[in-house]
């Protein structure tokens, strides 16, 4: 196997998309020589049985097994003494790998490891009952937010008048190889999407496959051409109600390809430094931004209102949600303000379990779940401050007009 991947890494074939679907073979590779297999753990094995418990679980067994063989008082005696020992241990055993892992970490750590010991796990929703097809669903998930071709002409005519920012033209720079190897070993996502290719296949190959993911990335930041394959994703559609009978109780959730958050988290890292570096996002824009969260954004909006009432003024405050914020993002309008980033149209299907939609276009929206995702909607809603007339402050797809 490692013979073909070195073969594989001084290929270079003239096309972008030829090398990636070269660097998709991979799966084949490890379908010929470590094929996936279905298991069943009945019951997966406690992470707080320690070797200590295990041989406090022995003497346990032990001494019962040396019950039933001579059922005395005596050895009763022992076994119940070697049980409760042994049930002692396993509570404080778990006592302390609980403590341990809820001390120091963060609250999303946190919030995962609950989920682990089943607290607070959302419980299994039929899907399969629901009469809608995935097709219809997946109908609704790409058709639903489309913007109507005159909206989005007049939004381009309002962007044609403003004056650009007189700062210099941002151009992506070639991305060294140890860049990238720190990328990719510090993107802790395991899930696989449509390419068939998780972090676990990539991770123990990495010096094979490196110079064929370092080409891919620079000739697509360079050239700003995106891999076609890398364009599809996949979209497992969650319930929103215990039983779904119409298509809009569906919500869409995204699975990114793994290669593809390695080149977005490239590309992010040097569009964000740009635009921070150049203060093109709007100071009253919280979200998605360091040191911009919301206790800033609720200091800020109390702070003014306080403000306008010292100063004897009638202040009416307006909160302006936006519906699926993130899919109405018109590719053609960010492009307007992004001329040197291309985004190409995405397709995308619906999956549940071994059945799948057919693939449909994307025309508005950024995926969500993708590390430049933020970024790409903070610039697209900063065009909402151009024309207001009142105070306001915005908060990822709320806005707050006073």
């Amino acid at each position: 196997m490692l013979l073909t991947l070195t073969e594989i890494t001084y290929w270079q074939p003239p096309l972008l998309t030829i090398k990636t679907q070269f660097l998709c073979a991979v799966t084949a590779l490890l379908d010929a020589h470590a094929p996936l297999k279905k298991i069943k753990l009945k019951r997966p094995p406690a992470p707080w049985i320690t070797h200590g418990v295990r041989m406090a679980m022995r003497r346990r067994d032990r001494a019962f097994r040396q019950y039933r063989r001579h059922r005395s008082e005596e050895n009763w005696c022992l076994f119940k003494a070697a049980r409760n020992r042994c049930n002692q241990m396993v509570r404080n055993a778990k006592r302390r790998h609980i403590l341990s892992n809820i001390s120091s970490y963060s609250p999303a750590s946190i919030w995962r490891f609950l989920g682990i010991l089943g607290i607070g796990k959302v419980k299994n929703i039929d899907v399969h009952g629901a009469t809608i097809g995935l097709d219809d669903i997946n109908k609704h998930f790409t058709s639903v937010t489309m913007i109507d071709h005159q909206t989005r002409c007049r939004a381009m005519n309002i962007l044609a008048g403003l004056s650009r920012p007189n700062i210099n033209t941002f151009h992506f720079s070639s991305v060294p190889l140890g860049e990238i190897r720190k990328v990719i070993l510090s993107i802790k996502y395991n899930a696989t999407g449509c390419d068939n290719i998780n972090r676990r296949m990539i991770i123990p190959i990495l010096d094979q496959l490196l110079p064929i993911m370092s080409h891919i990335i620079n000739a697509s930041l360079s050239t700003g051409i995106f891999p076609s394959l890398w364009r599809r994703a996949i979209a497992i559609p969650l319930p929103k109600i215990p039983n779904p009978s119409l298509t809009k109780h569906f919500r869409p959730i995204p699975i990114p390809l793994f290669l593809l958050k390695v080149l977005e988290a490239c590309a992010h890292k040097q569009l964000s430094e740009h635009v921070h570096r150049n203060n093109l996002l709007c100071p009253l824009q919280s979200g998605f931004r360091p040191s911009h969260s919301t206790i800033t954004a609720l200091l800020k909006v109390t702070g003014d209102i306080r403000a306008g009432m010292e100063d004897s003024n009638v202040t009416v405050l307006a909160l302006v949600d936006f519906s699926n914020a993130f899919n109405t993002v018109s590719h053609n309008i960010l492009l307007a303000n992004l001329s040197h980033l291309m985004i190409s149209p995405t397709v995308q299907l619906v999956r549940l379990d071994d059945s799948s939609s057919s693939w449909r276009d994307i025309d508005c929206g950024v995926p969500q779940g993708g590390i430049i995702s933020p970024l790409l909607f903070s610039i697209f809603i900063h065009l909402l401050t151009q024309n207001l007339q009142c105070a306001y402050h915005l908060y990822t797809g709320l806005a707050n007009l006073f």
